[in-house]
């Protein structure tokens, strides 16, 4: 891989590490999790597709948490192959 594209990919993985651990980022994304649960347990039963808009708020919080864990994960590899080649 080239050594600009590990570069971004390092600075991806940083950037996305960051992004996890602010807490104004954090706090939002909590809150809206606690408010679609609290509107789900608030709903009727039967309440089919306002249930099924929680339900998919919150997948979408979690893809966008595992989206930017993968951009990290990615980073800590490029990292890792950047310190494999500047070794040889």
């Amino acid at each position: 891989m080239q050594e600009a594209v590990l570069y971004e990919e390092i600075s991806r993985g940083q950037t996305a590490k960051d992004l996890l651990n602010n807490k104004l980022l954090k706090d939002a994304l909590e809150a809206v999790e606690a408010a679609a649960l609290e509107e789900w347990k608030e709903t009727d039963k039967d309440a089919f597709s306002q249930r099924e808009r929680m339900w998919q708020k919150l997948q979408v919080i979690e893809e966008f948490r595992q989206d930017l864990t993968r951009h990290i994960e990615t980073g800590a590899l490029a990292k890792a192959q950047m310190k494999r080649k500047k070794r040889s």
